[in-house]
């Protein structure tokens, strides 16, 4: 609302009539109540009348609008605050404590609602699109007992997509009260991740590349066909544990198909090596647990170029060579050796056949004939 009369300090003139003062004096009284009651308390108490009741600015273009002159110092164990601001609220409304509004007509990108400096460095802003900078920890941020101490919501949507509960646990994804992942603490030293969504899988990425999936079931499947190793030519595991589960299941399967590879048994304690469905050989135990070598027969061919099974221990070419031969135990634990010599005699000794020596040591047994 306009005042009455518009500040004049020319008035009283000198050559107004002193018989006049007394209207002067109550235009001037005027003049000033109605200034000062614009943002100060008026006609209240001799305690209180002319403290600010609020602050109405209406300042010029391209100018701060606040200006401190020269920086308080506080001293000696001094700890007053600069703002030193206080409200009661008993409302139904929503109120806002402090409220700032800005138009953007235009404006550079990186330009910043709030900047606090310490030392004339940045340590926390405020940029114009809503997004925050933060320079060190953050800390202390406590919403109370059973409630997100830390929370991060899209534009538009209800949902929490990111909380940091009072507990440690982290959320990602759901609603407010639930969570497509959870990262939590559980018993000490152990890390518990849980996905619900996607089918409850975890996959592994590294170089923005996916490299494995730990699926729904537990299972650790590999992104690519025939791509990754576990272990390496330097670092390699130590034990691979494993369990059969049923005693005709292998534990360990070194499969190129669902019917060929090399399957291992620990609860026959058996190696076997199988294609098509078909086990050709197996290294095993007997019924009263004595190991054994076994083969499986079977039509390796036809007519005139059919073969049985055999056993095939190549010789050794090095210097004067020496041939290859077989180990039997007898049941007095004495050890003999069975070789071929170059000759095509079957000969047994109680030393294997070293280089130059297959065909003179030992007792020869048979000859080929």
């Amino acid at each position: 609302m306009a005042h009455t009369r518009a500040w004049n300090e020319a008035s009283p003139a000198g050559s107004d009539l002193a018989s006049t003062i007394d209207n002067s004096m109550r235009d001037m009284k005027a003049d000033i109540r109605e200034r000062m009651v614009l943002d100060h308390v008026w006609n209240s108490s001799t305690d209180h009348d002319g403290k600010h009741l609020k602050v109405t600015l209406r300042p010029a273009d391209n100018v701060s609008v606040f200006v401190v002159e020269d920086a308080s110092e506080l001293t000696g164990s001094n700890a007053q605050p600069f703002f030193d601001l206080a409200q009661t609220w008993n409302t139904s409304g929503t109120p806002t404590f402090f409220k700032v509004s800005l138009t953007v007509t235009a404006a550079h990108a990186d330009s910043l609602l709030m900047n606090f400096l310490v030392g004339g460095s940045s340590k926390f802003w405020l940029k114009r699109d809503g997004s925050i900078g933060v320079y060190g920890d953050v800390r202390n941020v406590n919403a109370g007992s059973g409630a997100a101490c830390f929370s991060v919501a899209v534009t538009g949507d209800a949902n929490d997509r990111l909380r940091i509960l009072n507990t440690g646990a982290i959320w990602i994804g759901g609603g407010t009260n639930s969570q497509d992942i959870s990262i939590t603490r559980g018993s000490v030293g152990e890390l518990l991740i849980n996905p619900q969504a996607d089918g409850g899988t975890i996959k592994f990425y590294s170089k923005n590349a996916h490299r494995w999936t730990l699926d729904v079931d537990g299972h650790l499947v590999p992104a690519s066909d025939d791509a990754y190793d576990i272990g390496s030519s330097t670092y390699a595991p130590r034990y691979i544990y494993v369990n059969p589960g049923a005693v005709d299941n292998p534990a360990i399967r070194l499969q190129s198909d669902t019917d060929t590879g090399i399957y291992f048994n620990p609860t026959y304690k058996s190696m076997s090596y199988c294609t098509d469905g078909v086990t050709h050989t197996a290294f095993s135990r007997a019924a009263d647990g004595a190991p054994v070598m076994g083969m499986a027969s079977g039509s390796y061919g036809t007519g005139n170029d059919a073969m049985g099974c055999g056993i095939s221990l190549p010789y050794n070419s090095d210097g004067n060579g020496a041939p290859g031969y077989i180990c039997l135990y007898a049941k007095n634990a004495a050890t003999y050796y069975i070789w071929p010599d170059s000759t095509g005699k079957l000969r047994i000794g109680t030393t294997p056949p070293s280089e130059g020596y297959g065909d003179t040591t030992g007792t020869i047994v048979g000859t080929q004939s």
